[in-house]
């Protein structure tokens, strides 16, 4: 099942991945790019075609930025849709003496969790 959080996901790890592209590129390592790489095994490119590669991973960073940017990440408010028992650094211990588990999730689920396990356990 495709979720908004799965797409985000993909897409933060294609950024992470043109970063990544960006310094290898830098180096002079083109093996990312297999095609590339076959074409340019006999000769090593100049630092000019490096540059190129380099400015052209380094704009399609930007873009993406521009499109998808991490201001704008639905995962950084709502963590409790994929986890609502996660807790708020220093939450974890006032929360567990109060017997709820809900951490920052809404009050709808804190209440649904106190109610489960004030239930005896098997």
């Amino acid at each position: 099942m495709t979720t908004l959080f799965k797409l985000v996901d993909k897409v933060a790890a294609f950024k992470d991945k043109l970063k990544l592209w960006e310094q290898r590129v830098n180096k002079g390592v083109f093996d990312i790019f297999q095609t590339l790489a076959e074409t340019l095994k006999d000769s090593k490119p100049g630092q000019a075609f490096s540059d190129f590669v380099r400015s052209h991973l380094h704009v399609l960073l930007q873009e993406f930025k521009r499109y998808f940017p991490s201001a704008k990440d639905p995962r950084t408010a709502k963590k409790w849709i994929r986890n609502p028992f996660i807790f708020k650094p220093g939450d974890s211990t006032q929360a567990r003496s109060r017997g709820g588990g809900g951490g920052n999730c809404p009050p709808q689920f804190q209440k649904l969790h106190q109610k489960i396990s004030g239930q005896s356990s098997f």
